[in-house]
Formats: structure tokens, sequence, C-alpha cells
């Protein structure tokens, strides 16, 4: 038996530490924005690293529902999140130019 609960599908006879964090945590806006860091970092890496269409369509899928999630919850606002996304796109490029010397 299965029990649908917040979008999240239950197994009743597990405890519902199985869904990955301890019932009643919570993360911090600094948190939730250090995963969209990450999340778009992988989006920006998998992009240019040549993978196929697939893997990135996967990475921007995950990136783009996580923006989502947090406009619609009210914990970010647009000009926030192109901030946040223009600057993790700069450290990238960035990263990069630092390699690409150091090679030279």
């Amino acid at each position: 038996n299965h029990l649908v609960l917040s979008g999240r599908f239950l197994d009743q006879g597990r405890p519902k530490t199985t869904l990955g964090a301890q019932e009643g945590t919570a993360m911090s806006l600094d948190q939730l924005k250090g995963t969209l860091r990450g999340l778009v970092r992988k989006t920006i890496e998998t992009r240019f690293s040549g993978a196929n269409y697939a893997t990135l369509a996967q990475a921007r899928g995950y990136a783009d529902g996580y923006m989502r999630a947090l406009l619609d919850a009210g914990l970010i606002d647009q000009r926030q999140l192109l901030a946040l996304v223009n600057e993790e796109r700069r450290l990238y490029v960035d990263e990069a130019n630092t390699r690409a010397t150091a090679a030279a």
C-alpha cells in the first residue's frame, strides 16, 4: 500500500525517515540557495562538457523545477534568482579562464 501525501509516495510499512530528511526539519534560505547553486553549476558543467542531450535536459529540468518551487513559495524573487544564476555563471567562466591560463 502507498499513500500520497504532499506529492510524495509513502510506503505505509516504512518509517517516514526514508524520505531523505528527518520529519520536522527545515532548510534555511542559505541552504536552499546553496542547493540551487549546485543545480545551476551542474547544468553549466553538463552543457560545456559535451554531455548528451538527455543528460543536459535532465540537469536543466532539475534546476528549472527547483527555481520554480522557490519562486512559487515566495522564498526568492526573480531579481534575486537572476543574480544568483548570473553569479554562478560568472564563477564558472572565471574558473575556466584560470584553468586555461594555467594550462598555457
